[in-house]
């Protein structure tokens, strides 16, 4: 992750508050990063061969040069734009973060100093993106920390693409390093519940907050939410949350 290299030297270009509906971009031939903090999104991002579905609470960093599309029925987000002069990277990072008031609060600091247009933004502005670096990489440490290396790993390659519905147990496996059966092992160490048990729960929770959000039918949700089958992700909602997507959703929008 970008945040892990402690000597970033850059230069901050702009910082933006943007709300899009209903949007397809594609983004070329820009020659700065970008990084984004989603207040409310389902955004799905593709670049090269890959592809991402963005999270709510979500500090996303797209490097320099990247090509990429970007789909949304709602992406609301932070943004500060910024010259990198010691770091280079092919692949968008991102990073769900369990602190997200106070990052965000960084980022709108940095957004409401950028509007002044005062002599000292640069340097002020400067200072809140060091500090955002500095409390993602002590949060991802704290995390990685709690966990072995190996499972770190896992997390974190889940996290950047449970959505995906051909996700199997198989390719996170592969991305780590082990065999199947020594993931599954390092799970029930660690956190007491299969791979596929986290990666079910990660998907129920977005789909619950896509249910939330009133802009999706069932059908959409359980494809977004990374579910190949409606009904199966009707039953497992409903042994999760206790009533089935419809119901949940329609007691929100009462």
């Amino acid at each position: 992750m970008i945040f892990e290299n402690s000597q970033l030297v850059f230069r901050v270009i702009d910082v933006l508050s943007i709300s899009s509906g209903h949007v397809r971009m594609e983004n070329t031939n820009r020659h700065f990063c970008a990084l984004s903090f989603r207040k409310r999104t389902d955004a799905h991002i593709a670049w090269g061969d890959q592809q991402m579905d963005m999270q709510p609470y979500s500090v996303t960093f797209f490097p320099a040069d990247v090509d990429y599309t970007r789909e949304a029925t709602v992406d609301e987000m932070m943004v500060i734009h910024f010259e990198l002069f010691n770091y280079t990277g092919k692949d968008i990072e991102t990073f769900v973060t369990v602190n997200p008031d106070a990052i965000l609060a960084q980022f709108q600091a940095a957004f409401d100093e950028w509007k002044k247009n005062h002599p000292s933004r640069q340097y002020r502005v400067t200072a809140l993106l060091c500090n955002i670096f500095a409390q993602l990489y002590e949060e991802y440490e704290q995390r990685r920390g709690n966990h072995s290396p190996l499972l770190a790993r896992a997390l974190q390659f889940i996290g950047a693409h449970y959505t995906q519905s051909g996700l199997t147990v198989d390719q996170i496996a592969r991305h780590v390093g082990i065999c199947p059966v020594y993931l599954r092992k390092i799970f029930r160490q660690e956190m007491n519940l299969s791979p596929k048990q986290y990666l079910t729960s990660l998907r129920l929770h977005y789909a619950a907050s896509l249910l939330d959000s009133g802009y999706y039918t069932v059908t959409e949700v359980a494809k977004r939410a990374g579910f190949e089958d409606e009904k199966y992700f009707s039953t497992v909602f409903r042994q999760a949350m206790g009533v089935s997507p419809s119901r949940y959703q329609y007691s929100f929008t009462e």
